[in-house]
């Protein structure tokens, strides 16, 4: 009695250890799933950063699209835009020029050396501003104050050159073009510009 009573329980004992060790197997094999399962998850996201779509270059790595600018002495950006200037035409022996402004810049002009000229710098009552209302013309001596509709300016170009004109802020400018008999214009001295030539008032 007491040997099957003892038996019993011992294969009882035996099972209860097969199960608890059975059930120790899955407990660690589902931990490992899990930690593989969040150790994956991690490193997925360890950049979240986005890539850039097809491939485009964002804006600070486009190329320069004008080698011009930073080839210029001085760090001055040259005027690169294809208007033509504003050119005189000669009648009784006094050369008349005619142009205009923006908000942000002054038309350029052509004229010829040894001829007064006759100038109206146009100026609209909407594009005159804080900035531009005033121009300075260092190698004539002339410093206008403008006015909506036709503003006059006289003098007589005795050399050919480049000449630059600005506003009273030293910010906007443009130029003067006199030519020579042979129809030649020197060219721009750019380190005769103020010191904030290039930049912008607006």
């Amino acid at each position: 009695m007491k040997k099957s009573v003892i038996r019993e329980a011992t294969e009882s004992l035996k099972k209860n250890q097969y199960k608890m060790r059975f059930n120790q197997f899955v407990v660690t094999i589902c931990i490992l799933a899990l930690a593989t399962f969040l150790l994956a998850g991690c490193s997925t996201n360890s950049n979240p950063q986005p890539q850039p779509e097809n491939n485009k270059p964002s804006e600070n790595n486009k190329p320069s699209e004008n080698k011009q600018e930073s080839e210029t002495p001085n760090n001055i950006p040259a005027i690169t835009e294809s208007k033509e200037p504003a050119a005189s035409r000669v009648e009784n022996g006094v050369q008349y020029v005619t142009s205009s402004l923006t908000k942000t810049d002054y038309d350029e002009i052509l004229v010829k050396e040894g001829i007064p000229v006759k100038w109206t710098l146009k100026a609209s009552a909407e594009d005159l501003t804080l900035c531009n209302n005033a121009i300075i013309i260092p190698e004539f001596d002339i410093t206008l104050e403008l006015v909506a509709g036709d503003n006059i300016i006289e003098f007589t170009p005795e050399a050919a050159g480049s000449y630059y004109f600005s506003c009273w802020m030293s910010m906007i400018f443009s130029f003067i073009y006199v030519e020579d008999e042979n129809g030649d214009v020197p060219p721009i001295d750019w380190t005769l510009l103020p010191a904030g030539a290039a930049e912008s008032c607006h």
